[in-house]
């Protein structure tokens, strides 16, 4: 069992150091144990004798990625509970997140990924985990405490019956002693089974007075299954089989009520006798409703735990309330449950889910905070009960529809997180309601879970938002710095969109992804952001370049590479910047890259840069037509350009002619 005080662990995935590193840096201040890992197989291997709040894992790794990673965690009884956070430059396209999700992941973060949303991410995690594991240790503590207290009850109690039923052998010698005891002493002939003796203790349990009793036998007042079980076991202990048997049964009272009794029995045979049974019974009505109460508390722990495990486990926050309600109607034993949810905007309760309701009454609820008795329980902030909802039937806002329902008792909980109400758990019940301390505690106990689990969906819904706005921005920023670039050089005003979206749909005819059509798109747009570095004087030249200012102007692509190489997010956009005036045959700079060396997306984009480039008017010459473009651009197959983006080209630019 783990203890809690204990640092808890967090799993990262990664087969890159530096990236191991950064990752420890964002989460340290947490005071977490922070575990690497180095690839899948390692984590595995880890996870085989080790617990975790959360894993975060690397996509793109060697040998086995991090899809294959996740799926193999979840296939494991130990540790399919673990929720896991993708971190992976592989970029949040649709198909990649779809695939992370059906691996088991509950969330997926691009790199470069906002230090403080991570951060946020994983303390959630960090915290739901030490919940559920405080939930846990105290009941495995409830369960070892009451298991030694019934062992040593029971050691006591048998200790008890044996001395019993010693004295009830010695029945002249003790028989003051039997009859100031509580417990049933029977005793009871060895042939006929006919009750020869009972103290006190067994006219009271049995509610006969002793001459009736002496008319019974042991049959009389068992269950009938209990009874072919004493008949062998009675042979068996005359016989010496046993020397003695204990057991529980109910034992039938004179008025047909039934006691549950654990009875000690033994044969004795003093010298010169036949031998008779002696049966010390002791009523254990108050240890049976201490095990049902007990039984009662650790159901009650594990719905909470069932409840944590939904809400580590998904971020959806209906999925979370159904299996809410699925616990409130078992767990209370009540006829329905519903929640609504006050919407932050409009300031109104909501339904939000529901369970155990006939009709549809209650799903189209909007009430305003002090309306009705849901909406006063938000502004009382305090636990609403109606006992009798038809003696306020006109202060239900729905009373005219929940006719046909039939409710009695009603209770309305505000779900309060970190002070703020998020909404109401209602319960309603065809009867009425005999609750005690407990059942209000344990309905307080799962309104704050409810709680829970609001705000955590709605913290990973701000977080999303975020995420979105952030991605938003980045390409705003891009975009703005393409127009930047072409209002610098009017001659080619407009190249920048025209190309971008030319690359795009050949990437995408070549079968790119649309992550990768993602960084295709962003790499295009800053292609020329290197001529930045390059002056006016060349930039803007209007007659033909000196060779010392072509080296200067073949320069833009390196300007490019050390402009944009530290932004990670830009990290994979940078091939169509650094690599678009790279050839074929290897004559092409900066790197003099040939054949297949060049990225992919490079050798597409040049193909589309140069027709637009041939196309378009210039001050020094007129735009080609299409028709010489194209035979241009076949000429320059296996020098130039690669022939499969050739290809692709021509049969693009045929559809679109």
């Amino acid at each position: 069992m783990r203890d809690i005080e204990e640092q808890t662990n967090i799993l990262l995935v990664d087969d890159q150091p530096a990236n191991l590193v950064a990752l420890e840096a964002v989460l340290e201040p947490l005071g977490c144990n922070l575990v690497k890992a180095l690839s899948g197989h390692e984590a595995l291997k880890w996870l085989l004798t080790n617990e975790c709040a959360v894993i975060l894992l690397d996509v793109q790794m060697p040998v086995m990625d991090g899809f294959e990673t996740a799926a193999l965690i979840k296939d494991r009884e130990k540790s399919r509970h673990i929720p896991i956070i993708f971190v992976t430059a592989v970029s949040k396209e649709e198909r990649f997140v779809q695939q992370g999700y059906a691996a088991g992941a509950v969330d997926y973060m691009s790199k470069p990924f906002d230090a403080d949303i991570l951060k946020a991410k994983v303390r959630l995690f960090v915290d739901l985990f030490n919940y559920t594991a405080q939930h846990r240790r105290q009941t495995e503590q409830l369960q070892q405490t009451e298991q030694l207290r019934q062992n040593e009850r029971r050691d006591v109690e048998r200790r008890h019956l044996e001395e019993l039923a010693v004295s009830a052998a010695r029945l002249s010698e003790f028989k003051t002693t039997l009859d100031a005891t509580l417990d049933g002493v029977f005793i009871f002939d060895a042939q006929t089974l006919h009750f020869s003796y009972t103290n006190h203790g067994g006219v009271g349990q049995l509610g006969y007075d002793q001459e009736e009793i002496l008319t019974l036998t042991p049959f009389d007042i068992l269950p009938e299954e209990d009874a072919i079980v004493l008949t062998d076991k009675l042979t068996a202990l005359r016989e010496g089989m046993l020397s003695s048997y204990t057991f529980q049964t109910q034992q039938r009272r004179k008025d047909g009520s039934e006691i549950p009794v654990e009875v000690f029995l033994q044969f004795v045979a003093p010298v010169g006798e036949t031998g008779r049974f002696v049966a010390v019974a002791r009523d254990i009505s108050e240890r049976k409703r201490a095990e049902s109460r007990i039984e009662r508390q650790l159901e009650k722990i594990t719905a909470l735990r069932n409840i944590d495990m939904a809400i580590t486990a998904s971020l959806d926050l209906r999925v979370t309330l159904n299996v809410i309600l699925d616990q409130v109607t078992a767990q209370l034993l009540v006829d329905a449950a519903d929640v609504l949810l006050l919407n932050p905007h409009t300031q109104m309760l909501e339904y939000a889910a529901g369970r155990g309701f006939r009709s549809q009454a209650l799903q189209h609820t909007h009430l305003r905070p002090g309306e009705s008795h849901a909406g006063r329980a938000v502004v009382e902030r305090r636990l609403v009960n109606i006992p009798n909802l038809a003696e306020h039937a006109g202060e239900l806002r729905h009373a005219p529809l929940l006719a046909t329902e039939g409710f009695v008792a009603y209770y309305a909980a505000p779900l309060i997180a970190k002070g703020r109400v998020e909404g109401v758990l209602e319960i309603f019940h065809r009867a009425p309601l005999d609750v005690d301390a407990q059942w209000i505690e344990f309905l307080d106990a799962l309104a704050g879970q409810a709680a829970i689990a609001i705000d955590n969906a709605e913290l990973f819904d701000d977080l999303q938002r975020s995420n979105a706005e952030l991605t938003l921005a980045y390409d705003t920023t891009i975009e703005g710095w393409s127009r930047a670039l072409d209002l610098r050089d009017k001659e080619t005003e407009g190249h920048t969109l025209r190309v971008t979206e030319m690359a795009v749909q050949m990437a995408r005819a070549f079968g790119l992804t649309n992550s990768e059509l993602v960084h295709i798109r962003r790499g295009a747009l800053l292609h020329d952001i290197g001529k930045m570095g390059i002056p006016d004087s060349i930039l803007l030249k209007p007659g033909p370049l000196t060779d010392e200012e072509w080296v200067i102007m073949r320069r833009h692509p390196v300007y490019a590479y050390e402009l944009l190489s530290p932004i990670g997010y830009l990290r994979p956009a940078l091939d169509i910047p650094y690599c678009h005036h790279e050839k074929w045959d290897g004559s092409g700079y900066p790197r003099g890259l040939k054949g297949e060396q060049i990225p992919l997306c490079a050798r597409l984009f040049a193909v589309a840069d140069v027709w637009d480039a041939l196309k378009s008017d210039r001050p020094y010459r007129q735009g080609w037509p299409e028709a010489q473009i194209r035979e241009h651009i076949q000429k320059g197959i296996g020098t130039h350009f690669d022939p499969q983006a050739v290809q692709v080209f021509l049969e693009m630019s045929a559809s679109l002619s």
